[in-house]
């Protein structure tokens, strides 16, 4: 009886021993994933492609352009968002690209805001300035031309949308409709700031490798110490039911 209960009490220890370290890492991942990060989007993870909606059907085909999270050359953090093409011919007379919606992130329009992103364009550049742009759309199309920006390296670009102009799309065009193979430039660190100052908090494609690890690590080393508790407490009970049974038959 008295081992019995002694388990009970070490399994229940473990028991929420475990409960409050699932609580902590939870909160600690929560706290990774940034939601308080600065940039709507990171491109860390694949969160963010639920944002992302392709049009131009026609030109994807044609140039067989990707969107997609690669964590080939990332700014910060763990990813970006690479777009690649390959085209054995020049293409014309068709257009595409990406976009994302004002709603999706809890906006009515663009209107006022202020937008920046990174672009890596790679190494040569072809005729992506001439072609690849930021721009806003729907009720007035504004783009931002990436012309001058230096390939091999981190580029800023900023786009502002009149305080007037109630744009709901924040898109990128196909970068290159001339021969290519291969990766054409990376995009990272989308960050809007509305008109009144407010940062469009992170949708959640944010990962910290730092604080993760550091989570994996706690993680790890709480879940040994509620193993070495239980294995204590079931050799405890063992050696007293032992000792019970050899007091029993003498």
């Amino acid at each position: 009886m008295f081992g019995t209960l002694k388990l009970k009490r070490v399994l229940s220890a473990a028991a929420a021993c475990f409960l409050a370290v699932t609580v902590s890492v939870t909160a600690a991942a929560e706290s990774a994933a940034g939601s308080d990060n600065p940039t709507a989007f990171c491109f860390d993870n694949e969160q963010s492609m639920s944002y992302i909606v392709f049009e131009g059907n026609e030109a994807i085909n044609a140039t067989r352009y990707k969107a997609e999270i690669s964590g080939e050359k990332p700014l910060s953090g763990a990813g970006s968002l690479m777009i690649s093409e390959t085209l054995t011919s020049e293409v014309s007379g068709v257009s595409g690209g990406i976009y994302i919606t004002a709603q999706s992130l809890g906006l009515q329009s663009f209107e006022g805001c202020t937008i920046t992103a990174k672009i890596f364009p790679v190494e040569p550049s072809v005729d992506m300035g001439a072609q690849f742009v930021m721009y806003t759309d729907s009720q007035i199309y504004i783009p931002t031309g990436t012309g001058g920006i230096t390939a091999g390296k981190w580029n800023d670009i900023t786009l502002t949308v009149p305080a007037d102009c109630a744009n709901t799309k924040l898109g990128f065009t196909i970068p290159i409709y001339t021969p290519w193979s291969g990766t054409v430039c990376y995009i990272d660190n989308i960050t809007i700031t509305q008109s009144d100052g407010v940062v469009v908090t992170n949708v959640g494609d944010f990962s910290d490798p730092v604080a993760e690890e550091e989570t994996n690590r706690t993680l790890t080393l709480i879940l040994t110490i509620v193993f070495v508790i239980l294995v204590i407490g079931i050799v405890f009970f063992i050696v007293s039911t032992v000792i019970k049974m050899k007091n029993r038959f003498r």
